[in-house]
């Protein structure tokens, strides 16, 4: 810890403010929040798994945590720190109502005001030890509708926006002059899912079937390509291509569709086509699809769904968010979103009565289960990663699911500004938010 760090409102930075964010995310029943209330934070990866946060004796500025077990992904620990001294007083879960009062600062940037629903206001922290942002204060507007951002930029009511893109957006964004567009894949993905309590996807022929038969580059043609450059299939279901350790682990055996290898895989496993029905022992192949509402879901399912009819397989469209574990669809379109820490990818990959809790197969593959292991008690990053892409060639193998592309995101500003990057990322381009300045004049 700088031995210069102090909260906003100036006490200090130790170690009791890791000791505290440590026990309130630990999920241990002996720590408890205000009123004795038991903690229930998001997620305990990682902190479960220490025993112990204390002073170092030699020096008090150096925090000494203690794993019961290696935990890889231990620098993903305490990026966020809530203070401890206000924490004990509001609560963990149900205080810090008041970003004015109750959130103090330990960044380059504190709350000024705040108007629910309409505007954020950050101002410089005075008492922030390193370099002074750039800016002395940023104001960020909650626009319900993204269609009159443009109409916004244009008469100078905000500066820029980061928005989740449309080609009607897009269109309307590039007849501005003065503005920098930015799209660019963000760290969220589409998928689709294959449920395997499902009679007919418990055969990994008809999945791999179903794979072969959508062509993903026209699949992304028909959606996100209409408005962003440079979209492409997604090969990992782990690393996204910006990532060092990013690898084609499908094998390049997707990237295009091939329906005659698709019937011929199905021919050969016993399943018959006649008058344009798939069927096997006399029952016709049946499949339900989901996904969450919006525009673009729907053309992807819409998509999905007329490539898998291409092979005689009859789909019905059905409404409702799929969720792990249900049983209301077959085929599910979702999204998922890329972690610093690698193991978060567990609850997606792993067995779904341990840590698959984001597992939508509702399968277990003993192979994935025992790389997944080994990755978790490996700390050297290259060998851990070469652990999770063969998890991932595994998982292609099987054909458990589909990656599809990533999200692009939408960064719009004025040409005036400097120092606003995209960041594929939940902190997207505030991730530089004290770089962020105005051009100087020449």
């Amino acid at each position: 810890i700088n031995p210069k760090a102090t909260w906003s409102d100036g006490v200090p930075i130790t170690w009791a403010d890791f000791r505290y964010n440590w026990e309130a995310q630990s999920g241990q029943s002996r720590f408890t929040d205000t009123g004795g209330r038991p903690f229930t934070p998001v997620s305990t990866l990682g902190y479960s798994e220490i025993t112990s946060v204390a002073p170092t004796d030699d020096d008090p500025d150096v925090v000494t945590v203690v794993f019961s077990t290696l935990f890889p992904d231990w620098r993903t620990l305490f990026s966020y720190l809530v203070p401890a001294h206000i924490a004990t007083k509001v609560g963990f879960d149900t205080g810090f109502t008041d970003p004015v009062d109750d959130v103090v600062s330990g960044g380059p940037f504190l709350v000024e005001a705040y108007v629910p629903g309409r505007s954020l206001t950050l101002v410089r922290n005075a008492r922030w030890w390193g370099t002074p942002a750039s800016l002395s204060a940023v104001t960020f507007d909650f626009i319900p509708r993204p269609g009159v951002v443009a109409d916004s930029l244009e008469l100078g009511d905000v500066g820029g926006a980061y928005l989740v893109p449309s080609a009607t957006l897009v269109a309307s964004l590039r007849t501005l002059p003065d503005v920098k567009i930015d799209l660019d894949a963000g760290g969220t993905w589409e998928e689709l899912e294959f449920n395997q309590t499902n009679r007919w996807l418990k055969d990994p022929v008809l999945r791999q079937s179903i794979v072969s038969a959508i062509d993903r580059p026209e699949l992304i043609a028909n959606t996100v390509g209409a408005y962003a450059q440079g979209i492409t299939p997604l090969d990992n279901r782990v690393f996204l291509p910006s990532e060092p350790a990013y690898r084609d682990t499908s094998g390049g055996i997707y990237d295009h569709a091939d329906v005659a290898a698709a019937t011929g895989l199905l021919a050969r496993a016993g399943y018959e086509i006649s008058a344009g029905a798939l069927s096997k022992g006399g029952q016709r192949v049946t499949l339900r699809i989901s996904a969450s509402p919006g525009a673009l879901h729907a053309s992807e399912e819409h998509n999905v769904a007329t490539a898998v009819e291409a092979l005689g397989i009859k789909v019905t469209l059905v409404a409702g968010t799929p969720a792990p574990g249900s049983h209301a669809y077959d085929l599910a379109i979702v999204d998922r979103t890329a972690s610093p820490a690698l193991a978060a990818a567990d609850s997606a990959l792993g067995d779904p009565a341990t840590v698959g809790t984001s597992n939508y197969s509702g399968v277990d593959d003993p192979s994935v289960d025992a790389l997944l292991r080994a990755a978790g008690t490996t700390t050297d990053p290259t060998a851990r990663a070469q652990l999770y892409n063969e998890a991932d060639t595994d998982l292609w193998h099987s054909a458990e699911s589909l990656p599809l592309f990533q999200l692009p995101t939408l960064l719009v500003y004025e040409k005036k500004y400097a120092g606003i990057v995209d960041n594929p990322s939940p902190a997207g381009p505030t991730w530089s938010l004290a770089n962020w300045g105005v051009e100087a004049s020449s």
